[in-house]
């Protein structure tokens, strides 16, 4: 993971965000929840540039964090897996030579966003602002072949390297929460999440950097605790 000049940059706005926020909340109420994410996410494949051929969903956990009345400012952290390939055909020998790359790139989040709850802690709810992604782990395989006339050689199979820089995205999203008590509620969202900006990353290890934006749709089940006696 490299962090430049710009993502610090953009840290730092991240911070003063949420300074920001946590001054406009109206000091009435914290919860504090935990969830089940659903994150559906597209799988890039290189073809002049990485282009979407569709999607792959997971499931993780997560938690959040909310502090205020209906305008509120929450924190959120949970987990983001994005998928590339890289293929590359060379006609060598009479036959055919593949090299594919696949990479997983897991990725832990942070969310901080501007909320506003039309009921004050229950009811539709509204929520904007912006995303850090910090990749914790890249899988990443090297896969090459040799297809002949007659038969296939399979010439190795192996992990190599890789460069991933920072993400961050802008979050938009809306839900509606359950009240089960005064304590208690039960939290359905969903939400859009979009690269701020495009990111430069090697996939293949031999230093070939390219530009690709990240962007996926959640799904949230949620459970929240409410700190404050307030409804």
């Amino acid at each position: 993971m490299v962090i430049t000049a710009k993502s610090k940059d953009i840290i730092f706005l991240f911070v003063l965000f949420f300074i920001s926020i946590t001054g406009i909340s109206q000091k009435s109420g914290f919860s504090l929840g935990s969830d089940l994410i659903y994150s559906y996410s597209p799988v890039k494949v290189w073809d002049d540039s990485y282009t979407a051929i569709g999607g792959k969903g997971n499931f993780s956990p997560g938690i959040k964090l909310r502090y205020g009345n209906k305008m509120a400012g929450s924190f959120r952290m949970g987990y983001l897996r994005y998928l590339y390939e890289e293929d590359h055909y060379t006609h060598v020998n009479g036959g055919e030579a593949h090299q594919l790359f696949e990479n997983t790139v897991h990725n832990i989040y942070a969310d901080l966003c501007l909320e506003y709850a039309i009921f004050g802690n229950k009811g539709m709810f509204f929520y904007v602002g912006p995303a850090m992604l910090l990749p914790v782990k890249i899988k990443q395989v090297e896969t090459n072949s040799f297809h002949g006339y007659y038969d296939s050689v399979y010439y190795d199979k192996r992990s190599v390297s890789a460069n991933y820089f920072a993400d961050f995205q802008f979050v938009i999203g809306l839900g509606g929460r359950i009240l089960i008590n005064k304590k208690n509620a039960i939290c359905l969202e969903s939400n859009f999440r979009f690269g701020i900006k495009e990111i430069y990353a090697d996939f293949t290890g031999y230093g070939y950097y390219y530009d690709t934006r990240t962007y996926s749709i959640q799904f949230i089940i949620g459970y929240q605790f409410n700190f404050s006696k307030k409804d």
